[in-house]
């Protein structure tokens, strides 16, 4: 990425999609070997990925997570997880699998999508795309959740059009969004199918009232993955109230009939109603004095769309100079003087697995 370093590739790029995504139960790891990569450690790292791992960006994230951070525990654990691993994923040589994951974004992104953009264009190529990669035997056991998540990496990376962050569909109506949606309308046997067609419903009755670009179907996912964490918090301290028995689990009241549970209404009442908790962290990069970058997607303004957003990145100092600056990053261009963007050498289906990132000076001095 800097000038005076290994250049980032298209390649390296993959490495740390699938490392994130199916290797690791979380995001704190990743930070912890950022931190150590970077400052007092640059020189010292950047020697280990060229000679020792030969450049091969996915065989020193391994190492640095078996050796540097959390020597002792299973490769890809952190300390705040998020969910649980899994074994197959992260026993896999992931970078022997990047010219498939390549021909896949190409396939569905470039050479069957187009330059147009429009919703239902959009949809589709990350539909198609999820499914063929959750159904595909080169990529064994990455689920619908997995494969969404590496789709959204990849937008905020170049690797496919930016507005592919902004996608998310339940995909299991046992997890989440989906087994909200079920609890919502008190059935016991509701399809993926029909989970998928409610959330539609939903995403166009939402979008008719708010119909300004901004309510994505990841807020709307996201949103039901909120209220039903807060659902089930509040149920369970019900139902140890009523049973007069503490030891109630929540994995075994998830199994319950909808009868035996209290309704989805509770959720309304102020006084009963619990939040949900999850277990976000902020890091803060001491060599710089500053906590870590925030990013956030913009729909209008300096050229963008709701088909083509602009994705705003914010630094903040600690102490001395306190201003907050930001930066506007796209993975395509607004017009022929745009020098703010980020890209690669080749682009779309010319894409290949070394072709080089490009950044402006602005931008790279963020991560200075």
């Amino acid at each position: 990425m800097h000038h005076n370093f290994y250049p980032m590739t298209v390649a390296h790029c993959l490495d740390y999609i699938t490392f994130t995504c199916f290797v690791c139960n979380g995001t704190s790891l990743m930070a912890e070997i950022a931190i150590r990569c970077l400052g007092d450690g640059k020189v010292q790292f950047q020697s280990l990925l060229t000679c020792q791992c030969s450049g091969n960006f996915f065989e020193f994230l391994c190492f640095m997570s078996s050796n540097e951070v959390a020597p002792g525990v299973a490769i890809g654990s952190c300390t705040e997880r998020r969910h649980s691993p899994t074994s197959h994923l992260s026993k896999l040589d992931w970078s022997t699998r990047r010219s498939l994951l390549l021909d896949l974004i190409q396939k569905h992104f470039f050479k069957s999508m187009g330059i147009e953009r429009s919703r239902p264009l959009i949809e589709s190529a990350c539909v198609s795309f999820v499914d063929e990669m959750a159904r595909s035997d080169d990529f064994p056991n990455v689920a619908g959740f997995l494969a969404t998540q590496f789709l959204q990496l990849s937008s905020l990376l170049g690797l496919c059009p930016l507005v592919c962050y902004s996608f998310a569909k339940p995909s299991d109506v046992n997890f989440g969004s989906g087994m909200f949606i079920q609890l919502a309308l008190g059935t016991e046997s509701l399809s993926a199918v029909e989970m998928v067609t409610e959330f539609n419903k939903l995403y166009d009755d939402i979008e008719d009232i708010w119909d300004d670009g901004k309510i994505s179907m990841s807020i709307i996912e996201n949103t039901l993955c909120e209220l039903g964490r807060s659902y089930w918090r509040t149920a369970s301290t019900l139902l140890r109230k009523q049973h007069k028995n503490k030891k109630i689990k929540l994995k075994a009241m998830k199994k319950w009939k909808p009868s035996r549970l209290p309704p989805i209404g509770v959720l309304k009442d102020d006084t009963i109603r619990e939040e949900s908790q999850t277990m976000d962290v902020f890091y803060h990069f001491k060599h710089r004095n500053e906590i870590q970058h925030f990013f956030k997607l913009e729909y209008s303004g300096e050229g963008a769309s709701k088909y083509k957003p602009c994705l705003r990145m914010m630094k903040v100092q600690l102490t001395g100079d306190k201003r907050k600056q930001s930066l506007i990053i796209t993975n395509w261009k607004k017009d022929s003087k745009d020098k703010k963007m980020s890209a690669w050498t080749d682009r779309g289906a010319r894409m290949k697995l070394e072709s080089k990132m490009v950044m402006s000076t602005k931008l790279e001095s963020y991560f200075n």
